[in-house]
């Protein structure tokens, strides 16, 4: 028997495998190890399909990946969606058209099933939109398909802050609201999140919790961290991700993930797992 048999390895990708978008040194070479061990890994993403896409394959991702921060299972070997918690634009047009208007800084994009709408262009919106794609679509809130995956506000640091404490007062019984990066506020459907699309992989891959582990670095992957059987972030992460995270490893361009696989083998060796 193998050390990491019937382990899964769930980690996010951008401040956790991902330092300014490319692959820390040491962490590809951790989750080979732990896949040649027995263990299966998982992505974790806040990114879209075809953004993660290029990760994907590189990480050799041969199970399915959480992808639009827990919005949708994506299963990138077949191309095709697995699962996906959606919510429809009559639920949550008045407040998005509400708080765009109250904030006219704060720019917005729509992520629909099949494309992407900038719904109020600023200098970050378009610049987000064009990372994703390669056509640029902007469409007013109500013009855009009635099918949501998540909007994503985003703002400097200040004016996020100011506006997700807005937001969140204001929130349709429909939505939950995330911090991703410092730059970005997203909405969700309120049952969404890394860890519950987790479990429904975990639940095909008849992986039980007690033997999954989780590893992010913001906000949006705390019930992550917290949920799986072993959590952990970077040293790297924010004060209020450090505080709340059950384990601390090295910072994300030291190799995070790489030094998260040494503590769970360490912690099976000593059978305290």
């Amino acid at each position: 028997m193998k050390i990491f048999d019937g382990w899964a390895l769930v980690s996010d990708l951008d401040g956790t495998l991902l330092y300014d978008s490319q692959l820390v040194p040491g962490n590809k070479e951790a989750i080979d190890r732990f896949e040649a061990d027995g263990g299966k890994f998982i992505m974790a993403t806040g990114r879209s399909v075809a953004k993660a896409k290029q990760f994907a394959k590189t990480l050799e991702c041969r199970y399915p990946s959480v992808v639009y921060n827990g919005a949708a299972v994506y299963d990138y070997s077949t191309e095709r969606f697995l699962w996906t918690c959606t919510y429809q634009k009559t639920e949550v047009l008045s407040f998005f058209e509400k708080i765009s208007k109250e904030f006219p800084k704060v720019g917005f994009v729509v992520h629909g099933r099949e494309k992407l709408w900038v719904a109020k262009e600023t200098e970050m919106s378009v610049e987000y939109a064009l990372e994703e794609t390669d056509e640029l679509i902007c469409a007013d809130f109500c013009d855009i398909e009635d099918e949501w995956f998540k909007v994503l506000a985003v703002a400097p640091h200040d004016e996020i802050v100011r506006f997700s404490q807005y937001a969140e007062k204001y929130l349709p019984e429909r939505l939950r609201a995330t911090r991703s990066d410092s730059n970005y506020c997203e909405f969700l459907d309120k049952k969404v999140n890394k860890f519950f699309a987790t479990s429904r992989i975990l639940d095909m891959l008849s992986i039980s919790l007690d033997k999954s582990c989780g590893i992010g670095d913001y906000y949006n992957d705390l019930e992550l961290i917290c949920e799986t059987a072993v959590g952990a972030c970077p040293a790297s992460a924010p004060q209020g991700v450090r505080d709340r995270a059950p384990n601390v490893v090295a910072p994300c361009k030291d190799g995070d993930v790489a030094d998260f696989v040494d503590l769970i083998e360490k912690r099976i060796n000593k059978n305290l797992l």
